[in-house]
């Protein structure tokens, strides 16, 4: 691949996902402290957690299927493109008719599939945008990216929904993801199947267009479902009979599981309890978590560790903390009751603001997770496979988030949101250590140097 045509990839993959994501990020802490503050019910807000995921994990099979099936490009720019027409015209919505809590869920379930359908393909298209030597460079600049965005996101979306509401949260999300359309409409793709993306004839003879297999009427003996169901089922036994790339999706589904048990819900409903413009200390709060990950990335490459070391330490990170996390939320729940008003205990902000360094723990366990396993992921699955695999561990990953979101938030009406991290910390580490004794991946000696 020419020099110049790999930097200007990279250049406008960076561009793109930095203007698309800004948009998701403001939207989606509107989104979610617009209906905690309406409702004041941590169940109806675990609910729209869910909804941004449970159609992850319902489209994630079918976006790796066309992934791989489809002209890449086409997919990135087109779902980047609907994303933002779709933002657009609920704006417009919600300035004739005012904005509804069945407006704020569809427009997540929408967007969550949307934008499953243009990840997938992107991921599955680096290879096609840069050359392998600089697969990890552009891996760990996108992670600094989405990093960088979700620490904007928080800080500034705080400021921003307390000035001028949730509405123009719309606005802003609709025009950001056509700008991001536009700048990846210029990407030039250079893959075995050509500059578009497209995968060869001759990588998988089963590899047909979804619109020739449609035209080929209802009489033909593979249906698109039968083929549909066959693919997804080609990615399963990959990622199953693989055992580094089952337990890549084991591991992925604790850490995801506690995450949205232990965080997601019970710590911005504490704050929105414990505090008076509770939306702009979360977002102080939350911002640090990607503020860790960029300090995880940047300690990775220097450090040189494997996926195994780099796990293990990880999951020590996360399991801390979990436990300051949420003793610092069990005491801010206990003054709140002792004395009536978190505004009146001077010792509350000390305690939010020991909620950051909890977050920047967490930000560097994620990383030192992410970017070793995704890189691990790139390299050995095979280029016709790429997004089948990416889509089923994804699925497995993401399936049971939904479930700890919606328990998190019936359970945090019940039991100290507090307790409820400390206990959840608890049992993660109890996973931790039932895996201490095993290798990430049988690779080598599990201790080889991820280059960053």
């Amino acid at each position: 691949m020419n020099a110049l045509v790999e930097r200007r990839n990279v250049g406008l993959f960076l561009a793109g996902k930095t203007v698309s994501q800004s948009g998701s990020a403001l939207y989606t802490f509107a989104a979610g402290w617009y209906v905690l503050a309406k409702t004041g019910s941590a169940a109806t807000f675990g609910l729209t957690l869910a909804l941004g995921i449970l159609p992850m994990v319902l489209v994630m099979p079918l976006a790796g299927i066309l992934a791989d099936r489809l002209n890449r490009k086409r997919m990135v720019v087109g779902m980047d493109a609907l994303n933002g027409l779709w933002f657009l015209v609920m704006g417009l919505y919600a300035a004739t008719f005012g904005l509804s809590l069945g407006a704020v869920y569809a427009t997540a379930v929408v967007t969550t599939v949307l934008t499953t359908l243009f990840s997938v393909s992107l991921e599955a298209s680096k290879l096609a945008l840069v050359t392998e030597a600089r697969l990890m460079s552009l891996n760990a600049s996108s992670r600094v990216v989405e990093s960088v965005v979700s620490v904007a996101g928080p800080v500034f979306g705080g400021l921003v929904y307390a000035w001028i509401g949730i509405e123009a949260f719309l606005w802003i999300n609709g025009v950001s993801f056509l700008l991001s359309a536009l700048t990846e409409s210029w990407m030039r793709y250079e893959s075995p199947g050509g500059d578009l993306g497209l995968v060869p004839d001759n990588m998988d003879s089963g590899l047909r267009t979804v619109q020739n297999l449609i035209s080929e009427g209802p009489n033909h003996k593979l249906s698109l479902w039968r083929t549909l169901r066959r693919e997804f089922g080609e990615g399963l036994s990959a990622v199953w009979t693989d055992s580094a790339m089952r337990s890549l999706a084991w591991r992925l589904m604790a850490i995801n599981f506690f995450i949205g048990y232990c965080v997601s819900v019970p710590l911005p409903y504490v704050l929105h309890r414990a505090l008076e413009g509770g939306e702009k200390v979360l977002g102080l709060v939350q911002g640090a978590a990607p503020v860790g990950v960029i300090l995880g990335a940047i300690l990775l490459g220097r450090l040189k560790w494997g996926v195994d070391r780099a796990m293990k330490v990880a999951g020590v990170l996360l399991a801390s903390s979990f436990v300051l996390l949420g003793g610092l939320m069990g005491f801010m729940e206990w003054q709140l009751v002792n004395i009536g008003t978190a505004v009146e205990d001077p010792l509350m902000p000390m305690a939010w603001m020991g909620l950051i360094p909890g977050m920047l723990l967490l930000g560097i366990g994620i990383a030192w997770i992410d970017l070793p396993l995704m890189y691990h992921f790139q390299l050995v699955v095979p280029e016709h496979l790429k997004g089948r695999v990416l889509s089923v561990v994804m699925s497995l990953a993401k399936l049971v988030l939904p479930v700890a979101l919606l328990g998190a938030g019936v359970l945090v009406g019940h039991v100290p949101a507090g307790l409820l991290t400390l206990v959840g910390g608890a049992f993660y580490l109890l996973t931790l250590l039932k895996d201490w004794g095993k290798t990430a991946f049988e690779t080598g000696n599990g201790r080889e140097g991820v280059e960053m």
